[in-house]
């Protein structure tokens, strides 16, 4: 990961952090519903939920890791696409072979 990527996860994550804590602050302190609380932060009601539901992405994170697949070719993670089972059949450099003609036959 370069640095940029690196420093462009930590401004989400700080971000994140703030938001869920503006977010819990409001209904306490201001009585705020969460469709206030959305308009507040320019959030949608169902990403302040989230934040009440799962504060640090910790859930949202292990869902999205069921996504990814296995290559077919050698074994390695692939990306996930639209969601559980729909993952890419082959990694990137099995693709890049496979394509240029270097590579395994797809079975």
């Amino acid at each position: 990961m370069t640095a940029n990527a690196s420093a462009a996860v930590a401004d989400r994550v700080v971000e994140r952090r703030r938001a869920v804590a503006l977010a819990r602050h409001y209904p306490e302190a201001e009585g705020l519903s969460i469709v206030q609380i959305a308009d507040r932060l320019g959030r949608s009601p169902a990403t302040i939920k989230a934040y009440f539901y799962d504060p640090t992405g910790e859930k949202a994170r292990a869902v999205k890791s069921r996504y990814q697949g296995v290559c077919r070719g050698c074994g390695a993670c692939t990306q996930p696409r639209n969601g559980k089972g729909d993952a890419y059949a082959d990694c990137k450099v099995c693709l890049r072979a496979r394509s240029s003609g270097a590579g395994p036959e797809s079975p």
